[in-house]
């Protein structure tokens, strides 16, 4: 039977482990550049490969819409998620491009963070403003 001590012990090297583990996935921590750049080329490759799916499913949205919200508005929506779904592919084609070798991953990750911001504000703003 484990006495008390030994119990003790066991925690806090469970509780360092769990630690060490959160400051890898941390990005406050000091991470690689290899493996920032290979999390941005998953989102970027996943995205470009829904480029079409998610128009699509605002077309299905604003379908469904038709019979509570007036036509105008629902084309003023469709035509945001367009533009900021065409900017963020946009985004997305040029950073996969974009030559691996001394790319400012930082930036990068910005400028996507940003148009995937605004891209979700604008399915945001119509949710917000359906009821």
């Amino acid at each position: 039977m484990a006495g008390p001590s030994s119990l003790s012990g066991q925690k806090r090297r469970a509780f360092r482990s769990v630690q060490e583990a959160r400051e890898k996935l941390s990005y406050k921590s000091a991470g690689k550049p290899e493996f920032d750049y290979e999390l941005l080329m998953m989102f970027v490759r996943n995205e470009l490969s829904a480029a079409i799916t998610t128009p699509l499913l605002a077309v299905v949205v604003a379908m469904g819409a038709m019979f509570w919200s007036s036509p105008r508005q629902l084309l003023l929506w469709l035509c945001c998620i367009f533009v900021t779904k065409g900017i963020l592919v946009g985004i997305c084609r040029q950073f996969s491009k974009e030559s691996r070798d001394g790319m400012n991953v930082a930036s990068w990750r910005s400028k996507i963070t940003a148009a995937e911001f605004l891209y979700g504000v604008t399915w945001h703003r119509w949710f917000s403003s359906a009821h």
